[in-house]
C-alpha cells in the first residue's frame, strides 16, 4: 500500500443494519397487509361473494353445530366439493373468538398478507432488488385489496402456491433438501385448500422455471430430493380424500363432478375474457404491466442482464393462463399469477429506462384517483358514509397531485394501497348493502330460524351465530314445523302472500316481528337514475319481513 494512504475501513455495524432492513422488508409488507386488509372485514356491508356467504361462512357454522371436524357439512348433508383447510381455520376462530364476520375473515386476511410478502420474496430472489416494490404493488392491486378481504378459498390457495414457488426457488439456488421438503409441504397445504388445481398452477410455473433458467440437469441430479418432496406432499394432501372416500361412498363422484363437470373442462373459453380478468387483477397497474411486457419484447434481441428473470416471469404468466382457456374460469382463479405480474412491473419501474415508466405511473395515479369519484359522489348524494367519502376525495386529490410530480414508485404504490383500502374497506361498507337491523339476535332468541324460498338475507346465519334452514312452500311442514313450538321465518315481501297462504293452510298462527330493506341486484340504469333524481334508494332496495310462526297443538296440518 502506498505511503500516506489509509486502508478502507469496513463498517460492520452499517452493513449489518442494511442487511437487517433488507431481511425485515417481507415482514413489513406482511404487517402492512394485515393493517390495510383488516379494515372493514367486520362490517356486514363490506365486500362479499356468493361463495363466501353461501359456503365459507355456513359450512363452519354447520360443523360447529354438529361438533364435526373431519367432515364439512352444509344444509344437512356433507359438503365434499372442496377440501376443508380454510373451513377448519374458520371453525377454529369460531370456537376461540366467537361467530362473527371478523373471526371468519381473519385467517384469509393473514394469508393474503402472507401472499403479498411472498411476492416481495420472489422478486428479491430473482433480482437485485430488496423486493419492497413488488410487495407494495401486490397490496396496491385490486386482486389483493378486494379478494383479500373475503373468506374465499382463492386467496389462501394463492398464498400456498406462491409460498411453494418461493421455497422451490430457494432450493434451486442452494440444492438443500430442507427447501424442497418445505415446498412439498406447502403444496400439500394448497391441495387441502382447493384441491388439484394447485398442482396445475405450480406445475406450469415450474415448467417455466426449467425452461427459462435451464434447470433440467439440476432437477435430474437431485431427483431423490424431488421424490422426497412429492412423498411429503402426498402425505399432507391425500389422507383426507382417502378418509372421505371410505366414509362417504358419494365422495369420488362429488369430487369428480366438481373438478370436471362443474368446471366444464374441455370447453374453450374466449381468450379476451381471460385476458381482461388477468389484467383486472393488477388494476390500476395494468398499464405498467403492459409497459413491462412491451419492454421485454423490445429487448428480445439484445438480451440484457435482466432478460432471463423476465423471461421466466413472462413464461409463468403465459403458461399459467393457457390451462384456464379450457374450462370455466373466474378472474379470482388467476390470483396465483399476480406475483409474476407484480415482479414484472416492479422490475421495470426500478430499472426506469426512458420516460415511459414515469408516464404510465402518472396515468396509473390518474386512473386510481378517478375511480374514487363515482363512489364518493353516491356517498355524499345519499348521505351514506359522508366521512369516508370526504377522505376518499382527499386521497384522490393527493393521487392526482402526485401524478404531476416526480414521486418514487414505492411511495406511489403505498399511496394507491391506502386509497384502495379506503374505497373497499371504508367507503363501500358504509353503504350498508347487506346490513341487517340492530338487535336481531335478541329479537329472534334461540328459536329455530328459516328463510322462505330465498337465500337472503345472506349474512343472517353469521349474525345469529348458527345455521339457518332454507325451506320452500312444498316442504315447509316436514323441514320446519315437525317438532318446533315456535319458528322465525324470513322472506322477501314479494313472497308474503304465498307464505301466509301456506301457513294458514297448515293451521298455524303468525305474527310479524319486523321488517327491513336490502339492496337488490336486479336493478336497471333507469332505477338508479330515478334514485339519483329523487335522492331516495327505496327503488333499488328489496323489502324483507320476518314472522314468528306457531304451529297448532296437534302439529301443523294435524
Amino acid at each position: 500500500m502506498p505511503s500516506g494512504t489509509t486502508a478502507p475501513v469496513l463498517d460492520v455495524g452499517r452493513l449489518n443494519s442494511a442487511e437487517w432492513r433488507r431481511s425485515a422488508i417481507p415482514l413489513f409488507v406482511f404487517v402492512l397487509g394485515i393493517l390495510l386488509l383488516s379494515l372493514g372485514i367486520w362490517a356486514e356491508g363490506g365486500v362479499t361473494h356468493v361463495d363466501e356467504h353461501g359456503r365459507s361462512f355456513r359450512i363452519p357454522l354447520a360443523m360447529l353445530g354438529r361438533d364435526s371436524w373431519l367432515t364439512p357439512w352444509v344444509d344437512g348433508g356433507p359438503a365434499l366439493r372442496k377440501p376443508p383447510l380454510v373451513y377448519w381455520l374458520i371453525l377454529g376462530n369460531y370456537k376461540l373468538l366467537g361467530v362473527s364476520l371478523w373471526s371468519a375473515r381473519l385467517w384469509p386476511v393473514i394469508l393474503a398478507s402472507g401472499f403479498a410478502a411472498c411476492c416481495s420474496l420472489i422478486h428479491r430472489e430473482v433480482s437485485k432488488s430488496d423486493g419492497l416494490l413488488a410487495g407494495l404493488l401486490a397490496l396496491a392491486s385490486f386482486g389483493v385489496a378486494y379478494y383479500g378481504r373475503m373468506a374465499l378459498l382463492d386467496m389462501p390457495v394463492a398464498f400456498f402456491t406462491t409460498l411453494t414457488i418461493w421455497l422451490a426457488l430457494k432450493w434451486g439456488k442452494t440444492g438443500r433438501v430442507g427447501w424442497i421438503l418445505a415446498a412439498g409441504l406447502a403444496l400439500g397445504l394448497g391441495f387441502m385448500t382447493k384441491g388439484p388445481i394447485v398442482f396445475l398452477t405450480v406445475g406450469t410455473t415450474a415448467l417455466a422455471a426449467l425452461v427459462a433458467f435451464d434447470k433440467w440437469h439440476f432437477v435430474r441430479s437431485h431427483w431423490r430430493q424431488v421424490l422426497a418432496a412429492l412423498v411429503v406432499c402426498l402425505a399432507m394432501s391425500m389422507w383426507w380424500p382417502l378418509l372421505m372416500a371410505a366414509r362417504w361412498p358419494t365422495f369420488v363422484a362429488t369430487a369428480s363432478k366438481e373438478t370436471i363437470g362443474l368446471r366444464s373442462v374441455g370447453r374453450f373459453a374466449p381468450s379476451s375474457q381471460i385476458l381482461v380478468g388477468t389484467l383486472g387483477l393488477i388494476f390500476p397497474w395494468t398499464l405498467v404491466l403492459i409497459g413491462a411486457l412491451v419492454s421485454f419484447v423490445v429487448s428480445w434481441k439484445r438480451r440484457p442482464s435482466w432478460f432471463t428473470t423476465d423471461w421466466w416471469l413472462v413464461l409463468w404468466l403465459v403458461l399459467g393462463i393457457i390451462p384456464f382457456l379450457f374450462f370455466k374460469t373466474y378472474d379470482r382463479y388467476l390470483i396465483p399469477l399476480l406475483p409474476a405480474m407484480c415482479a414484472l412491473g416492479a422490475g421495470w419501474l426500478e430499472r426506469a429506462v426512458g420516460r415511459a415508466p414515469g408516464i404510465l405511473t402518472s396515468l396509473t395515479l390518474t386512473i386510481g384517483s378517478l375511480s374514487a369519484l363515482p363512489f364518493a359522489f353516491l356517498g355524499l348524494w345519499f348521505g351514506l358514509g359522508v366521512v369516508w367519502s370526504i377522505i376518499s376525495l382527499m386521497l384522490a386529490m393527493t393521487l392526482a397531485i402526485m401524478a404531476w410530480r416526480r414521486v418514487g414508485a414505492r411511495v406511489v404504490a403505498a399511496a394507491v394501497a391506502i386509497h384502495l383500502t379506503v374505497l373497499i374497506g371504508g367507503l363501500y361498507p358504509s353503504f350498508g348493502i347487506y346490513e341487517l337491523p340492530a338487535g336481531l339476535r335478541e329479537t329472534v332468541g334461540q328459536r329455530p330460524v328459516a328463510q322462505f324460498e330465498t337465500k337472503r338475507p345472506r349474512l343472517l346465519p353469521t349474525r345469529l351465530g348458527r345455521p339457518v334452514l332454507r325451506v320452500r312452500s312444498a316442504n315447509i311442514q316436514e323441514r320446519l314445523f315437525g317438532q318446533a313450538s315456535e319458528v322465525v321465518v324470513f322472506l322477501m315481501e314479494s313472497k308474503e302472500e304465498k307464505f301466509v297462504e301456506r301457513v294458514l293452510e297448515l293451521g298455524a298462527t303468525y305474527r310479524e316481528l319486523g321488517h327491513f330493506s336490502d339492496f337488490t341486484r336486479n336493478t336497471t340504469w333507469d332505477d338508479w337514475r330515478h334514485a339519483i333524481a329523487t335522492r331516495s334508494l327505496a327503488g333499488v332496495k328489496t323489502s324483507f319481513r320476518y314472522y314468528l310462526v306457531r304451529p297448532n297443538r296437534g302439529g301443523l296440518g294435524g
